[in-house]
């Protein structure tokens, strides 16, 4: 059953975040962010491009149109938890988010987009490496979205973490980098010179 409910879990948030209706977005109230003095790693003497989190998902990309295709494969009201079909279902909708295509057009940009923290490398209230994902709770509470829409950040330089629930502007270099963790695939990699507050 577990297995199942996460299946439609997975089919429920991906398209719903798609279509703008999580509950989990940016908004502009102030944030409690706390940035330490000195935010900015390696100062670039390039302008970064601000970008939405469409822009990293190739035009001619549908995961939902994916995902439809796959479940057409199965019988969804004869899968049980123990079935051997439930778990080729399931890993086959991981694989799809897993493997999502990227914009390689954006690799060497320098690029400005804004994001929810999830910490990966974290000392006390000091954090280096964490994900940058789109709405809250992603990679924690629900299934993580596809690869193409989660971040891998590299500050460099360790930073004071504020409250996780308050979203940052992230800028910096991005690669078309695979980084792999136990929380999700991130099909980007950020090199961050700068983060502050999303205000």
């Amino acid at each position: 059953m577990k297995t199942l409910l996460l299946i439609f879990t997975m089919l429920l948030v991906f398209p719903a975040w798609a279509a703008g209706e999580n509950t989990g977005g940016l908004s502009d109230e102030e944030s409690n962010y706390e940035p330490s003095p000195q935010q900015v790693i390696k100062p670039s003497r390039k302008g970064f491009r601000e970008i939405s989190w469409d822009d990293l998902i190739p035009a001619d990309f549908d995961l939902s149109a994916l995902e439809n295709k796959i479940l057409q494969k199965y019988d969804i009201n004869k899968l049980s938890d123990e079935s051997s079909d439930a778990q080729k279902l399931y890993q086959e909708l991981q694989d799809a988010s897993k493997n999502a295509p990227v914009v390689s057009e954006l690799d060497g940009d320098m690029i400005k987009i804004p994001g929810f923290v999830v910490p990966l490398d974290m000392t006390e209230d000091k954090i280096r490496t964490f994900l940058l994902v789109p709405y809250y709770g992603a990679c924690i509470h629900t299934p993580p979205p596809p690869s193409n829409q989660i971040v891998f950040v590299d500050t460099q330089e360790a930073f004071k973490l504020g409250n996780t629930f308050d979203p940052v502007w992230v800028s910096g270099m991005v690669q078309v980098q695979t980084q792999d963790s136990d929380l999700g695939t991130a099909g980007y990699t950020v090199y961050a010179q700068k983060i502050e507050p999303y205000l």
